[in-house]
């Protein structure tokens, strides 16, 4: 699956995230040190029945993030080679949680495209992925959760989605779907006969494949390995919301 051409892939220099308290706005580059590693070891010591969200954000431009933890609308991106089982796990959140789920292959067959298993060019995948980006934005503008259906199987895809959850103030979490890629390849093998999903043109499979950047640690990401329990990796990673939550603001520094 070829990147979102147009996606952000850069950020300011320098930005905080301001919190709305009932006290007032705090950026969270003037909060005092104690006070975030305060947060930050709750967020580390999440529980099943005591969950919290557990935002990043880049300070001063700075990478990996400070973790705190806020009540705000999360992206979850979905990363993995095709037929990892991503898209089984995305309906398995939405049917579970009640989480929004945009799925770019679903958007390019609503337009048509990729209904046969076609290779699609850079420019369709561009026009797919704007759309299933704007969809993304206007939840997360409404505070509702979203999963991202799709591969991002470079971090600088990733980057970008992140990017577009911080600008639309939510936070983002990735979940990595893994399994190897000779498994992958049985159940693509499998699909050609079954064709209980849509389609992939082989080199489509090969190029996400071939270029796969597996997330690593900078990006902490959950693990979810395939033909795991999938109920029961929901409730162990992934926590009960209000909807709609509270968006956070972005100022400048």
């Amino acid at each position: 699956m070829a990147p979102s051409a147009g996606s952000p892939l850069s950020r300011r220099n320098s930005f905080s995230y301001t919190v709305d308290k009932q006290q007032g706005r705090l950026p969270l580059d003037h909060m005092p040190f104690l006070y975030v590693v305060k947060h930050a070891i709750l967020a580390i010591q999440n529980t099943a029945g005591q969950r919290r969200h557990c935002a990043s954000t880049y300070v001063k431009g700075h990478y990996p993030p400070i973790i705190y933890t806020l009540p705000m609308p999360v992206l979850y991106i979905l990363t993995g080679l095709s037929f990892a089982g991503k898209s089984v796990l995305a309906q398995a959140i939405r049917a579970v949680r009640g989480i929004d789920v945009v799925d770019p292959d679903a958007v390019g067959r609503d337009r048509g495209l990729g209904l046969n298993g076609e290779f699609l060019s850079d420019a369709q995948w561009s026009v797919i992925h704007a759309a299933a980006e704007r969809r993304t934005a206007e939840a997360l503008e409404q505070g509702r959760d979203v999963v991202y259906d799709t591969t991002s199987f470079t971090k600088q895809q990733r980057d970008a989605l992140r990017a577009l959850a911080h600008d639309h103030g939510a936070a983002s979490v990735v979940i990595y779907v893994a399994i190897p890629r000779d498994q992958a390849w049985r159940r693509w093998a499998m699909n050609n006969e079954t064709r209980e999903r849509a389609l992939v043109h082989p080199d489509d499979f090969a190029m996400v494949a071939d270029h796969f950047e597996p997330p690593g640690s900078a990006e902490t990401p959950l693990v979810y390995e395939a033909e795991a329990d999938m109920r029961d990796w929901i409730d162990r990673h992934i926590p009960h919301t209000a909807v709609p939550r509270q968006r956070m603001r972005l100022t400048d520094a």
